[in-house]
């Protein structure tokens, strides 16, 4: 899919065509996405743009309420099917969670992990995700965070690949969650699936969703290389930083005890006027 900007109302372009972030404003100012939570999307349109997005059959695709939905119905096959889940790494405590819920033992059936990690910002290598391929019969491999920080794992036929629209635009809110992978695997998590996925207006909008996707990391990742350089941060690859003193960090800023969401650039800067990269 070619990555063609929106036509927004205030562009500004360097020489050689890219955008200028310096006079780069917040995209919900001019990318006016149109939802309808009284309604569900068409869901046969969302398979076949991610079909052509993937260049994979919609037959290894699932959909679901998040990645989040995707997942619980993964620990609930695990769970009809005895087979055993580990988990790898500081993950998503809610994977813990569905594994504890549905009493799902611990084994080499299925292998959960997240890369790039959402905690502590780390990152697998291309033979880490090959290994646990060559010792699980299946690795979900959770890519929440892979549009700032792009690794081309390897396409193993045990892989399954978890996405989602919450970080990279991020429009939480929609509820919408993809995997792909072997179709065999896919089959058994739809077959659990609901009779709808995400709210209306989604199959509108998601050619144009997954086009704006790098074009609005870009400018998160200036923002994080601009706090970067005035805090002392430690590395991550995500769409947030882990900042080792945030005690002079404005409040107002500051999501968690050392953890901070990134915003767009004019933002911070509303909020912490006096940042000496200002322009």
């Amino acid at each position: 899919m070619e990555n063609i900007r929106p036509d927004w109302t205030k562009k500004h372009f360097k020489n050689d065509n890219r955008l200028d972030l310096s006079f780069n404003v917040c995209i919900d100012r001019y990318v006016n996405y149109k939802f309808d939570s009284n309604h569900f999307a068409e869901a046969s349109e969302c398979y076949n743009i991610l079909s052509n997005y993937h260049n994979v059959s919609p037959y290894n695709i699932a959909i679901g309420f998040g990645i989040s939905d995707l997942i619980n119905r993964v620990v609930q096959f695990c769970a009809l099917n005895n087979l055993g889940l580990d988990i790898f790494g500081n993950s998503w405590k809610a994977v813990k969670g569905y594994k504890d819920a549905y009493k799902v033992e611990s084994g080499k059936d299925i292998a959960y992990v997240a890369s790039h990690n959402g905690n502590d910002g780390s990152i697998l290598m291309l033979d880490q995700v090959d290994s646990l391929c060559d010792e699980y019969q299946w690795v979900m491999l959770d890519e929440a965070y892979s549009d700032f920080y792009p690794i081309q794992y390897n396409d193993r036929a045990n892989l399954i690949r978890f996405k989602t629209m919450t970080k990279s635009l991020p429009l939480p809110g929609i509820r919408f969650g993809w995997c792909y992978g072997n179709e065999y695997f896919i089959k058994q998590i739809q077959d659990l699936r609901h009779a709808h996925h995400c709210i209306g207006g989604v199959e509108n909008q998601l050619t144009e969703m997954l086009i704006e996707i790098p074009f609005h990391v870009e400018r998160m990742l200036e923002t994080k290389s601009i706090i970067e350089s005035e805090y002392d941060c430690r590395e991550t690859h995500g769409n947030y930083v882990l900042i080792n003193n945030y005690s002079d960090i404005n409040k107002t800023i500051a999501t968690r005890e050392g953890r901070m969401a990134l915003c767009d650039k004019e933002t911070w800067y509303e909020n912490k006027p006096h940042s000496k990269n200002r322009n």
